[in-house]
């Protein structure tokens, strides 16, 4: 029974990771179309930190949908599990219809800006000034922008990114329960807090991020504080409250590197056209390491979970040495721009790279 219930409270967070890998790449897209290079990080943290209060509640609400009857005792719907469905599902649908009216276009086609305010909005964002107008590429165009080696780099970072977001979204309330001995209702409620925390950390660093003009500083902290996290968990055993502490800035350095490292690619892009194709192909990679993360924690290997816990650090390792790496490639490539050598970075006179 135990297990079954485990089974519909997992479910939400898997049918949400589904959802979000189908809108996020228009989402971010659209977003980085209206703010410029060091306005994205807070905005693209803000849009995806409602995943994350999703996945810290959704176990909570399905549960509490669960337990509705209806007053005949013989009918269907006193199966509590079908009210997950019924009401998670309506509210999907009346948000969707309602964003068909509600959801911002881009700023050339929006019709509730004045012909100021949009020439406004077009001009504060626009880098390559011999482009006027959004032109969609052809096909050859789009496989021609996935040729650049630097979107492998931008892939390989939110592949580790979502294996060490996903590993721990899935099995959370097994290490709760299994490893750190707390009982399953237990479990399930103090699974949520760590989230919470992430996203009001994640929050205040990626303001910080475009703050200060700084990214692969936040994006490395970040990871290593979600490295020590997991050390904690893996070798405090004596102290399970220390463990739990340790959850929370494993949650928190994992999940803020999603957002920041979607903003990094898009921040490295300056014609609208690669950043919708650099958005498309990092999210579909980013797939792929939902369902490595997945794996990640097997049963076998419960209480502890070495294998899962050392696969998750390693991957946070080497995002780390990766982001470094790359970031101060950019920062050297800047340089040379800055002294005339590298007058056209990306093809655009005048950008420059973030780091």
């Amino acid at each position: 029974l135990r297990s079954r219930w485990y089974g519909l409270l997992s479910f939400p967070s898997l049918k949400h990771t589904t959802n979000k890998f189908s809108v996020l790449p228009g989402a971010i897209f659209v977003i980085t179309s209206w703010y410029k290079q060091y306005e994205t990080a807070s905005r693209v943290s803000l849009f995806y930190m409602s995943s994350v209060v999703a996945s810290a509640f959704g176990p909570i609400l399905a549960y509490v949908f669960s337990l509705i009857r209806v007053s005949d005792s013989d009918s269907k719907y006193n199966s509590g599990w079908r009210w997950i469905f019924i009401i998670e599902g309506a509210v999907t649908v009346i948000v969707g219809v309602a964003a068909l009216f509600f959801l911002a276009d881009f700023p050339e086609k929006a019709k509730w800006l004045t012909e100021r305010e949009r020439h406004i909005a077009i001009r504060r964002v626009r880098v390559d000034e011999s482009k006027k107008v959004y032109t969609h590429p052809t096909l050859k165009e789009t496989f021609s922008m996935m040729k650049d080696w630097k979107l492998i780099v931008y892939c390989l970072q939110y592949f580790i990114a979502t294996s060490s977001v996903y590993s721990l979204t899935y099995f959370k309330s097994i290490i709760l329960q299994k490893g750190l001995g707390f009982d399953y209702t237990k479990a399930q409620l103090l699974a949520a807090p760590p989230y919470l925390f992430a996203v009001v950390m994640s929050l205040i660093m990626a303001w910080i991020s475009d703050k200060y003009r700084i990214r692969w500083q936040i994006l490395c902290l970040q990871g290593v504080i979600g490295a020590i996290g997991l050390l904690i968990l893996l070798y405090v055993t004596s102290e399970p409250y220390v463990q739990y502490f340790g959850l929370f800035l494993a949650v928190f350095g994992t999940q803020g590197n999603i957002p920041g490292t979607l903003a990094y690619g898009q921040n490295q892009t300056p014609r609208p056209e690669k950043k919708g194709v650099v958005s498309a192909v990092m999210i579909t990679i980013g797939a792929a390491g939902g369902v490595c993360g997945s794996t990640i924690f097997r049963s076998q290997d419960a209480p502890r979970y070495i294998p899962g816990m050392w696969s998750t650090i390693g991957m946070i390792l080497l995002y780390t040495v990766v982001t470094f790496c790359m970031s101060m490639y950019f920062k050297k490539q800047n340089r040379l721009a800055d002294e005339g050598k590298r007058p056209a970075l990306e093809g655009v006179e005048g950008f420059r790279y973030a780091v």
